[in-house]
């Protein structure tokens, strides 16, 4: 898989932001009950799904390896939504993206059409370089900010914004509607206390 960098509308779903969302939703949340990405086979399985590099030679250190990138991107995709981790917490998920990025580079081709970013590496650390051009692509047309992990405390799920202005804080209308129904009742006991 290639990502071609071009014109796009920042609202517009894409390979890129499928490729991290569902990367993201491999861990335990809301709406998934069992970590997909346990150990060298899972890690391999799950790549092999989403055509994402031939990862047949991963092993347990890589499946951990790829626990932490995922960690380091939700770090950052909590940030997206405003959730209160704080400045360190960013630093840090920055930080490993940063490390990563050195590990699993990615190679920029510049042609008449515009420019593709292609993986470097062979096995899984092309798949993790296919992780980080999918960043890069998303950068690129203003849409990384677009994905994100519900804020929800009970859900955190991760999920591409197609709201005009960027807006959305809740995978679903139904996380809205909990999150809300909770603030309304928070509010409630707090007239009640007073």
């Amino acid at each position: 898989m290639k990502v071609t960098l071009g014109p796009a509308r920042a609202g517009d779903e894409c390979l890129s932001s499928n490729l991290l969302v569902g990367f993201v939703n491999t861990r335990v949340h809301g709406k998934q009950a069992e970590e997909q990405l346990t150990d060298g086979a899972a890690v391999a399985k799950w790549f092999q799904a989403v055509d994402a590099g031939d990862s047949a030679d991963a092993t347990d250190a890589d499946a951990a390896t790829a626990r932490e990138l995922r960690d380091a991107l939700l770090g950052i995709l909590r940030a997206h939504v405003g959730c209160d981790e704080g400045v360190a917490m960013v630093a840090e998920s920055e930080a490993h993206l940063q490390r990563a990025a050195l590990r699993f580079p990615v190679t920029t081709v510049v042609t008449a059409q515009g420019c593709e970013l292609h993986p470097t590496g062979t096995g899984v650390d092309r798949s993790f370089s296919h992780l980080l051009s999918a960043v890069a692509d998303l950068a690129s047309r203003g849409a990384w900010r677009r994905v994100k992990v519900c804020k929800n405390d009970t859900c955190y799920t991760a999920f591409f914004d197609k709201t005009r202005n960027s807006s959305a804080l809740y995978c679903s209308t139904t996380c809205s509607g909990q999150m809300a129904t909770r603030a309304y009742r928070e509010r409630k006991k707090e007239c009640a206390a007073r």
